[in-house]
């Protein structure tokens, strides 16, 4: 958990394209360790959750954040966490949505 904390402490410290390029490192670490988030489901779920609140936009994360959702579904992670996530992954889509219309 310290460990945990202390990622999204230096996650939140970047911005832009340089968070998303940490982030997907992070993201595709993460997809790599899938009997760990067997076991630890609830634990990865809610790391997950915490960096998505950190993004406002996710141009280059759009893959790895599907599949991590995917396979927390697989694993049977709580409908409530679930949703959460849905609603950050909604939130950085209506994000991404104004940054295109101002530019």
């Amino acid at each position: 958990v310290k460990r945990g904390l202390s990622i999204i402490k230096t996650f939140s410290g970047l911005v832009g394209k340089g968070k998303q390029t940490e982030l997907k490192q992070l993201f595709n670490e993460i997809l790599e360790k899938t009997e760990s988030i067997k076991m630890y489901k609830e634990l990865y779920a809610n790391v997950f959750f915490t960096l998505l609140q950190t993004l406002q936009e996710a141009d280059l994360l759009k893959t790895e954040i599907i599949q991590i959702k995917e396979i927390l579904i697989q694993y049977g992670v709580e409908k409530y966490v679930l949703n959460a996530i849905d609603n950050e992954i909604i939130r950085i889509g209506i994000v991404m949505e104004n940054l295109q219309e101002e530019m």
